[in-house]
């Protein structure tokens, strides 16, 4: 109430599924703040945990660098974009719509990236269909097992148009795949003279790029988060690879 009196915003945390430090998100026009609010004097571990916690998120907004964070043992970056993102949810809504008629609707949106919506699997036709025009094995993305995810990407329900297949979406009548093919990744990226090395152990990194150009030192490494939104929010590929390579 006092922040609301001051002309500040207030969020409550738990009622959001991207905020996730703190327990108040304090906004007005010139700073935000994450604040933990606790009953009595006495304090635990875990109430110092999540100190900690709150201090290295707060470092890596204001300073777009920290180590630590979420418990890894590495030094993360925020980067910002050099590219406007480019989306196809036109494409994903009108092959939503030839599903609800069709039963199933298949379409390679541009160079290594193919769209499949059903409203019952069909593993021998459209998705083999699919498969089979990569040249290696693809990444095959079912969105719908995305619905309780929580890592801040733009919203099925901003990306899905018509209410009622949103909630055929939500309820599993309506299932959708993005189909990603590798074999696109890597001819881009060795054009460039960078290797690229797909998922490690830790579950943070998709990508490991390192230069094979012997004057040119770069070792980058692309979190699943945003290579996630290149399924999740139906952000076109060859975008996220030119960002990639801007980089």
């Amino acid at each position: 109430r006092e922040i609301f009196r001051n002309g500040g915003i207030a969020i409550l945390n738990a009622l959001t599924n991207c905020l996730r430090f703190g327990d108040v998100t304090f906004i007005d026009p010139e700073r935000y703040s994450l604040i933990e609010v606790k009953g009595g004097r006495a304090r635990t571990q875990r109430d110092f945990r999540q100190q900690r916690e709150k201090a290295r998120i707060e470092e890596y907004l204001s300073q777009d660098h920290v180590c630590g964070l979420f418990g890894l043992d590495l030094e993360l970056r925020r980067k910002e974009l050099h590219y406007e993102e480019i989306y196809h949810h036109a494409e994903l809504n009108n092959l939503i719509a030839d599903a609800n008629t069709i039963g199933t609707s298949c379409k390679k949106i541009e160079e290594g990236l193919f769209y499949l919506v059903e409203t019952a699997h069909s593993l021998e036709t459209q998705l083999h269909q699919a498969v089979s025009q990569c040249a290696e094995p693809p990444l095959v993305y079912f969105l719908n097992t995305l619905k309780k995810v929580s890592c801040g990407w733009y919203p099925f329900t901003l990306s899905i148009r018509d209410p009622k297949n949103l909630y055929r979406f939500y309820v599993g009548d309506l299932l959708i795949s993005v189909i990603v093919d590798l074999s696109v990744i890597r001819r881009f990226f060795e054009k460039e003279r960078i290797s690229v090395q797909f998922f490690d152990q830790n579950g943070m990194t998709a990508m490991h790029l390192v230069s094979q150009d012997p004057n040119h030192h770069l070792a980058l490494q692309i979190g699943e988060h945003f290579f996630g939104r290149v399924m999740a929010e139906f952000l076109s590929l060859n975008w996220f690879l030119h960002e990639v390579l801007a980089k």
